[in-house]
């Protein structure tokens, strides 16, 4: 959990982790369990891990896609992230 606290704050900005940090923290524990030594040679082998990391992938592209909508349509609002 310290990891996601820290790079969700040096690498996505507050705006993530202060209103997106459970969800996005669940997300990438599923992005994390479903990497197994399958995925090398069986990135779509029907499994239920691989299920839940494509699901998990689907739901990040949205809630990012938001953050970065929100952040396009107000480029004079100062975001902390990695590139600030």
């Amino acid at each position: 959990e310290l990891t996601i606290l820290t790079s969700s704050r040096c690498l996505h900005g507050d705006d993530v982790r202060e209103n997106l940090f459970k969800e996005v923290s669940e997300l990438y524990h599923d992005l994390d369990r479903g990497l197994t030594p399958l995925t090398v040679f069986f990135p779509n082998a029907p499994t239920d891990r691989h299920k839940k990391r494509n699901a998990a992938r689907q739901k990040m592209v949205e809630l990012f896609g938001k953050v970065i909508k929100n952040r396009r349509d107000n480029p004079d609002v100062k975001h902390s992230d990695g590139t600030d």
